[in-house]
């Protein structure tokens, strides 16, 4: 399409092509992903987006320019609100399993949701840009574990294991456009834990986070340097610790990461990827012969 052309008072759009492959068409364009739709008032008969095109529009609605985007200085008032709850409370997931310990998730899980805009620019097949600003919403994540350790008094066993417990595509998150490009989101959860041990112990652990809705997290694909987070200073992290048996030396760390995942597959391009891990404190103890 070269040219677009209406006339008012026949209600007649006149458009003027010319002949192009494919190859050469599809190779450049801009997409803002994770916008939601913004119908405007008072104009009912302006053409109305559906489906796709949702997803499609000027970069500058979003943002004034690339300055505000990578500076922090965004908005989310047109944001698409995608929601994260995974695991369910009071479910049991085995962590660590082998002789001489056993650690296991006994209440695991995230709720809340992400607000999120994206930029991603292809020219001439070629990646120009891709960025993505998120923030949480009403976000919280609950890690409790139990540790049961039996091993022979001496020299210390030292363990260190990362596993993730759960994974789950985001539901209304996917945008395909064939032959271009395809865009999905994905929601997962990761523990990691560290141990030294000695002797017999079995303990219950864990902590409890929350996140404030006005922090945000700023990622650029192309520029790593220029990524930032802000506003995370209000999160309120609850540890607990409780200690039912102890005849050992034992030191013992954990940590939760929910992660929201992008990624996009682009022709000629290859796959590309954002993740957005919320990583909450490390919670740890020494004990030694008692608590």
């Amino acid at each position: 399409i070269t040219d677009i052309r209406e006339d008012k008072a026949k209600l007649t759009t006149y458009l003027t092509a010319q002949p192009a492959a494919w190859s050469d068409v599809a190779g450049t364009y801009n997409l803002d992903f994770g916008r939601a739709a913004m119908p405007q008032p008072g104009s009912p008969s302006s053409p109305q987006r559906r489906g796709l095109g949702d997803f499609f529009g000027g970069v500058g609605d979003l943002f004034s320019d690339a300055g505000d985007f990578l500076s922090g200085d965004i908005s989310f008032d047109k944001s698409a609100n995608f929601p994260t709850t995974i695991g369910v409370p009071g479910e049991n997931h085995t962590i660590i399993d082998i002789p001489k310990i056993s650690i296991a998730c006994t209440d695991c899980y995230v709720t809340g949701s992400f607000q999120a805009i994206g930029h991603l620019s292809v020219e001439g097949f070629k990646l120009q840009n891709f960025t993505l600003a998120a923030s949480p919403q009403d976000f919280a994540a609950k890690l409790q574990l139990d540790a049961n350790i039996t091993a022979p008094l001496g020299s210390p066993d030292a363990l260190q294991h990362t596993i993730e417990l759960f994974k789950a595509p985001v539901p209304s998150a996917g945008i395909v456009v064939p032959k271009i490009f395809s865009l999905g989101a994905i929601m997962s959860y990761e523990v990691g834990v560290s141990t030294s041990f000695s002797g017999s112990a079995s303990m219950a652990f864990g902590i409890t986070a929350s996140m404030p809705n006005t922090a945000a997290v700023i990622a650029d694909v192309r520029h790593p340097r220029q990524s930032s987070a802000t506003g995370f200073d209000g999160g309120v992290f609850d540890p607990n610790f409780d200690l039912k048996a102890l005849s050992a030396s034992v030191t013992v760390a954990a940590f939760a990461q929910p992660k929201l995942s992008f990624e996009v597959a682009i022709t000629r391009v290859g796959k590309l990827g954002i993740a957005l891990g919320v990583k909450s404190p490390v919670i740890s103890a020494t004990l030694t012969g008692g608590y």
